[in-house]
């Protein structure tokens, strides 16, 4: 029997429980919540927690998840090994997540071959990811494609060649290719063979060049194109189609047109535009054509000029990217947003880039990121146009201003008695700025302090360098 012990420790007396009986306490947790903890960790960490207890010693194998990650890359004998013994033990078992990640090792026979248990399985979650030496895709089994029970796919480094054939996946919801191939026919060819698709992924995948998605059950979509093998055209009939995000892999891309068609998807909320090439008519009819659109983030969008947005639903816009280089002129923002509730723009030439016309009565919150480098000179024209761009903010009820310079922010003197204050309603600001120069604290306070002369808070965070 065990038996507990007093010791005294600086006057008071305590009761230690020996350690058998924690180790008691672990074996006495109900089965299900074993199974819930072993549920979170790769089957190897799993494997080792039969260490902990007789009743945890094969709890393991009797896991409806089964998750094999090679991490370490250094012996792919003994991680091979590992998998064959752990896919015999689950033979019997009814598992409905699995998740294989690895490097490829020259396996190609045992990746095969492992690509055909989740057959036997009423599986609901397949992940494989395959990060390829020399690019040398897996292929998987076709009859992958038909899994009834299947609610969740993401393939990582896949050949989807076996696709020309009927796919049936009825109940898959989310979809996720990363650096697979596949072409367009073999992405209608999925689509069709999974009509209760709600999430798709598609990123960085070479094969497709005119992809048309369509979907009456869509409601997220993501596309990153692929600098080797860009698209040409992307079109996406979605009416059921909440969000949009589109990115390109990196800023080379901006040499090759990549055409949108989203007119077929008039219920999105949310749409998200990065390192595309854009045109200022196109985005303006896009978003007139959006009258249940809620956010907008444009980050280093190529091309565009004269931004102009009208909508009566928007409530959350975010204009970012560092443009520097790819554009010859400033660029115009006309925003007329009645039910706007927040505004955001940060990184990159940042005042300088816009001419803002904002009109967005309701605006509740304005943040902004100013992030032009050590070594900018902040002159005349620089300050004037600075001023002009917070005086667009004044509707708004708290503004925040981060910038790498304090300079930034502290407009000479000779300019506060030419012009007004652009902020004379506004009642809380907060500015977080990186200095290294204690001497430059007053001014930027009493800068700050004309820029919003009637504020009930003022807040400044400094972040030495």
């Amino acid at each position: 029997m065990a038996t507990k012990r007093v010791e005294k420790h600086n006057g008071t007396e305590e009761n230690q429980e020996p350690t058998n009986m924690l180790g008691d306490r672990i074996s006495n947790l109900p089965d299900a919540i074993i199974h819930l903890i072993l549920s979170f960790l790769p089957t190897v960490d799993a494997v080792r927690t039969c260490l902990l207890s007789k009743r945890w010693r094969h709890m393991w194998t009797s896991l409806p998840v089964l998750y094999l990650c090679d991490n370490n890359n250094s012996q792919p004998k003994k991680f091979f090994k590992f998998v064959n013994e752990c896919l015999k033990r689950y033979a019997d078992v009814d598992v409905t997540r699995f998740k294989l990640s690895m490097a490829y090792h020259e396996g190609r026979s045992h990746g095969y071959r492992w690509f055909r248990f989740p057959l036997r399985w009423n599986l609901k979650e397949l992940d494989i990811q395959i990060c390829a030496r020399s690019f040398a895709l897996s292929r998987l089994p076709p009859d992958i494609f038909h899994l009834r029970t299947l609610t969740l796919l993401k393939l990582y480094g896949v050949m989807l060649a076996s696709l020309n054939s009927p796919i049936s996946l009825p109940s898959l919801k989310v979809l996720e290719l990363w650096y697979d191939q596949i072409d367009d026919r073999m992405l209608t060819n999925l689509l069709l063979g999974a009509p209760s698709l709600e999430k798709l992924r598609l990123k960085l995948c070479s094969g497709l060049v005119d992809p048309q998605v369509v979907s009456l059950s869509l409601k997220f979509m993501e596309f990153k194109n692929d600098w080797f093998h860009h698209c040409k055209t992307i079109t996406v009939e979605a009416p059921n189609l909440h969000s949009f995000v589109y990115d390109e892999s990196n800023d080379n891309c901006l040499r090759k047109n990549c055409t949108l068609n989203l007119v077929s998807c008039g219920a999105i909320r949310n749409l998200l535009l990065s390192r595309a090439v854009l045109r200022d008519k196109w985005l303006e009819d896009l978003i007139s054509q959006l009258p249940l659109l809620e956010s907008l983030h444009l980050t280093a969008c190529y091309g565009l000029k004269h931004i102009q947005i009208w909508n009566q639903q928007l409530k959350h816009i975010t204009l970012s990217g560092d443009y520097g280089q790819l554009v010859d002129s400033k660029v115009v923002a006309a925003i007329n947003t009645p039910n706007l509730i927040s505004f955001t723009h940060h990184d990159g030439n940042a005042i300088s880039m816009y001419g803002l016309s904002l009109c967005a009565p309701k605006l509740l919150n304005a943040n902004i990121e100013i992030n032009l480098g050590r070594w900018r000179i902040y002159d005349m024209v620089w300050y004037t146009d600075l001023i002009s761009f917070l005086s667009e903010l004044n509707c708004s009820k708290n503004v925040r201003i981060s910038a790498s310079n304090e300079k930034a922010l502290i407009i000479p003197e000779e300019l506060r008695e030419i012009y007004s204050s652009p902020l004379p309603d506004l009642k809380h600001l907060k500015v977080k700025v990186k200095t290294g120069i204690p001497l430059f604290r007053k001014k930027l306070r009493n800068s700050l302090l004309w820029l919003s002369p009637s504020l009930d808070t003022l807040s400044i965070e400094y972040k030495y360098l």
